[in-house]
């Protein structure tokens, strides 16, 4: 959401409740731009909140498990696909 102009902190704060009302039983976020989005979520769907997405690593290996369902999102510039090709190369081991 890097490329959302002035409306880009609303728009990240808005996920909260989308997420709130899901099916998404674990939320991790990066940045901060997901300060108030982080608040507002509901605590047992708080994973983590980091300041860098290669920050997640750790959390994402004492946490996942054989079986989960993991959804990425994040702007090209926010270097996101690093963490996708370091996942799968967890998962080939």
């Amino acid at each position: 959401m890097a490329e959302l102009g002035s409306n880009a902190e609303r728009y990240h704060t808005e996920l909260a409740a989308l997420i709130n009302h899901s099916k998404i039983e674990r939320v991790y976020l990066s940045g901060e731009a997901y300060n108030a989005c982080w608040q507002l979520l509901e605590q047992d769907r708080k994973g983590g909140h980091v300041t860098t997405h290669l920050a997640l690593k750790p959390l994402l290996l004492e946490t996942l498990q054989d079986g989960d369902v993991i959804l990425l999102k994040g702007s090209h510039s926010t270097r996101i696909h690093e963490l996708v090709r370091w996942l799968e190369a967890q998962s080939a081991q």
